[in-house]
Order: structure tokens, then C-alpha cells, then sequence
């Protein structure tokens, strides 16, 4: 739901008190190294943006009624390489004892790529391998109700500190309001350009056979496919498409100047709230169906076949492990449900934990990242073959996003996602690879899952 033209008086004197309450809230609040400040927001309830700001981040999880929205770098932190989590951590340790804040501020936002050691390709240079980030600005809608937090860094000048902070409140209240919006009512037309189909049916062969001789258990493999449209894309409007129809998924973007990462994620790479953690299993996967009726059946088939089972529990059996040195208990679903979402369906299973106090999520993060889902089984000699054997992982896609925060984490993984720029899309999608595999079917696979963000595009 998008502000109503009534309510915006309402916003705008929001906005006409923002600059004395936000000098009032930092005269009375000792400044650290970061300092943050909150305010609540006369706001309703809405969805996604309309209009996507440079400088943002956004994520959200529809079904719950959550979302943040950030504009600005108060604070940036780039790492890479193998220690690239505990470098972080470290760094966040330092931090958290300099950093001047309330107890539900939304924390700090984190990306990071497939692999420790990935160079960034120059189009997704903004990103870095490893990176966290504190917005100037967020807003916050959650269980607590909707609030802006403010943060900047001590060595800011404080009149620029203000004017920053006006500047991202408005590019925020303007990212919601459907007028900001240059109508272009002219159809999109996109045009694919063939990418190397039979190179990748090659890979998934050569694949198999690694797996036939015993030595490997699963390998996933990656495709990209290049979109031209015949106008430039807009970043929210593909955003606001995807969050109707995908709302049991994350919703997430990343926008810095012409570039933009939009996409949605049905995998949670790991939760954590109150000591309790969550993790989703993911592997198994057939196409939607119609009429109803035939997709019943293709649902029931995905259910009961041995080979997408073995793929599954694969998985879970891997979170299962790697849960379990740094939780007092983990336990999972007996068997798989479905997972069915617009061009495909899944077999999805919830893994669920205990923390053992004093475990960083930084820690339970690098146990889990890969998992066999975007990776292979088992995992250090799956990731040492997909190297070997030209397997490209582009930016952060099948890593991760989320947030870091007091209170926990929420990190998924970087799945259904496409890199916009302009009039040029990039759009990316894999399939696990296991004992049994078809390679047309598997290439039939992730032509179900571009389809996702194709269709998005269409109306972008």
C-alpha cells in the first residue's frame, strides 16, 4: 500500500519537525566513534518502494510484515579472502563497544560473495567480496513498529551529519510515494542474447561423471543470461513486481548509482532471534503446472522421487552438521514439504537450533556458507572442482544478505536475482547436480527460475 495523497501532509510535517527532534535527539546522546539515534514514524504500512534511492538497501520479508529501507554510508567495511568472517567480527567487536546506540537500532547490513577469494567483475564493483554496512538512514517496519534510525560517525562535521540525515529521510518518504514515479507507459521489449547452452550441458556431463566415479556426492552449477530491454530498467518497479507475488521469500536490492542488484530468495541461509536459530534446506525442484490438477500431481512426483530425496536430504544432513558444534540442540523436519512458488517448486525443510551462549553469528555463518544447495557435497571437494572446471560465481550471487543486529541475524542466500544497469540485465540461476541427473533437464531447471526475474523485467 502506497501513501495515500491525504495522508501526506501528514509526512510532511513529519519532515518540517524532523531537523529540531533530530538536534534535540543528538544533543542529548554521547557521542562515540558511531552514533545512532532513533525516532519514530507516523507512517502506514507498505510494502515495497516505488522508486528505489542511489545509495540503498533494501530488504524485507513480506509475510511477516517486515522491511528496512537504508540510503547513505554512515559506515562502510570491505573485507576478503579466507578469514574474510573473522576479520569482520573483529572489526564488529571494536565497533560495538564505540558505538553510541539504543537497543533495537536495525544494526548492520551484510553481503558478501560465493566464495572468499572471488574478484569482483567491474560491474559489480560496488559490492566488494565481503561487505557491512551502516546506512545514514533506515527506516524499520517490524513487530516493534515503524522508526528512522540516524547514524553517523564522530570525525563528521555536525552540520553535515544534519544535512545528511535530512537529505536520507526525504529520499526515503519519496521512495514510498507512487508521484515520485516518471510514468512510461511505452512496453518493454526484451531480446536474450544466446548465451553457451552447450558448453554448460558439457559441464553438467563432465559433473556427472565425477559423481558416477564415487568421488563427489553433488556439484551445482551456475548459468548467466544476458537481457537487453528497449528502455531503461526501473530497479523498484521490478522490485515491487517480484514482492506480490513472491511473499513468503526475502525481497532484497542493492542499488549504488546506475547499478542495481534486485532479486528474491526462498532460502534462508540462517536466522537467529533470541538464541533460537533457523535455517532452511532447499534442494529438489520442479516446474509449476497447469491446470491445477497436473500440478498437484507434479508436486506429489517431486515428493516421492528417490533422486530429488537424496538431493534434499543431502542438504539438511549438511546444515544438520554444521549446526550442531555450536548449538545445544538441533533438530530437523521428519521429511520435506513443498515450497511452491510461481515458476517453480521446491522440496524445503526447516532445520532449528539452540545457540550455545557466547557463539557469534559471524561463526554459525561461515560454518553454513556453502552449503550443498549452491555448492556440493562434500563441500571442500566440490567447491575444488567447480574451480578447476571454469564454474564462475558472479558478484554476491549464492552468497549471502541480510542483516546483523543486537538481537541476532538474518541472512539469506543470493538466489533468483538479477544485476540491472540501464537498459541491460544480467540474470542468474543453477541446478544441483547429483547421481541420476538429466543435463536437459537440469537445463530445463533453471530456465524455470530465470523465469522469474524475465517476467519481472517486462514490467520494469
Amino acid at each position: 500500500m502506497t501513501p495515500h495523497p491525504a495522508k501526506r501532509p501528514v509526512f510532511n510535517h513529519f519532515l518540517d519537525q524532523l531537523p529540531a527532534r533530530l538536534e534535540a535527539a543528538l544533543a542529548s546522546t554521547e557521542r562515540g566513534y558511531l552514533t545512532s539515534v532513533t525516532l519514530d514514524v507516523p507512517m502506514p504500512d507498505f510494502p515495497t518502494p516505488v522508486e528505489l534511492p542511489d545509495e540503498s538497501i533494501f530488504w524485507s520479508r513480506p509475510a511477516q510484515g517486515h522491511f528496512r529501507l537504508g540510503v547513505g554510508r554512515a559506515l562502510r567495511l570491505a573485507f576478503a579472502g579466507v578469514d574474510r568472517f573473522e576479520q569482520l567480527d573483529q572489526r564488529l567487536r571494536e565497533l560495538e563497544s564505540d558505538w553510541s546506540r539504543g537497543d533495537d537500532v536495525p544494526g548492520v547490513f551484510l553481503g558478501f560473495a560465493f566464495s572468499p577469494v572471488q574478484e569482483v567483475q567491474r560491474d559489480w564493483a560496488p559490492l566488494a567480496n565481503t561487505l557491512a554496512l551502516v546506512p545514514r538512514v533506515v527506516i524499520d517496519r517490524g513487530p516493534l513498529g515503524c522508526r528512522l534510525t540516524f547514524s553517523c560517525r564522530a570525525d563528521e562535521d555536525r552540520d553535515d551529519v544534519m544535512a545528511h540525515w535530512l537529505d536520507g529521510a526525504g529520499a526515503i518518504v519519496r521512495a514510498f510515494d507512487p508521484d515520485t514515479v516518471i510514468a512510461n507507459s511505452a512496453p518493454i521489449v526484451l531480446r536474450e542474447i544466446p548465451g553457451a547452452e552447450a558448453d554448460w550441458l558439457a559441464r553438467v556431463r563432465r559433473a556427472l561423471d565425477e559423481i558416477r566415479s564415487g568421488k563427489l556426492d553433488k556439484l551445482v552449477l551456475t548459468r548467466r543470461i544476458t537481457m537487453l530491454t528497449s528502455r531503461p530498467l526501473r530497479p523498484g518497479a521490478v522490485l515491487a513486481w517480484l514482492g506480490d507475488r513472491y511473499n513468503d521469500c526475502t525481497l532484497f536490492s542493492f542499488r549504488e548509482s546506475d547499478m542495481a542488484l534486485v532479486g528474491v530468495s526462498p532460502e534462508r541461509l540462517l536466522s537467529i532471534r533470541d538464541g533460537a536459530v533457523l535455517a532452511d534446506a532447499l534442494a529438489g525442484s520442479a516446474p509449476r503446472l497447469t491446470p491445477p490438477e497436473e500440478d498437484r500431481i507434479a508436486g506429489e512426483m517431486l515428493l516421492k522421487e528417490i533422486k530429488a530425496q537424496h538431493e534434499h536430504a543431502v542438504v539438511v544432513d549438511d546444515i544438520i552438521g554444521a549446526l550442531r558444534p555450536d548449538c545445544v540442540s538441533v533438530s530437523a523436519c521428519q521429511a520435506p514439504s513443498l515450497l511452491k512458488l510461481p515458476t517453480v517448486q521446491h522440496l524445503w525443510s526447516q532445520v532449528h537450533g539452540q545457540l550455545r551462549e557466547g557463539v557469534r553469528p559471524l561463526a554459525l555463518i561461515s560454518r553454513l556458507h556453502p552449503t550443498p544447495a549452491v555448492g556440493g557435497m562434500p563441500r571442500e571437494q566440490a567447491l575444488t572442482w567447480l574451480q578447476d572446471h571454469g564454474e564462475t560465481r558472479w558478484g554476491w550471487y549464492t552468497g549471502g544478505v541480510g542483516w546483523l543486529d543486537g538481537n541476532g541475524a538474518e541472512v539469506s542466500v543470493v538466489l533468483r536475482c538479477g544485476l540491472l544497469n540501464g537498459a541491460t540485465a544480467d540474470l542468474f540461476a543453477g541446478a544441483g547436480i547429483v547421481a541420476g541427473s538429466v543435463p536437459e533437464t537440469e537445463l530445463d531447471e533453471t530456465r524455470w527460475k530465470l523465469d522469474a526475474l524475465r517476467e519481472a523485467l517486462a514490467i520494469g
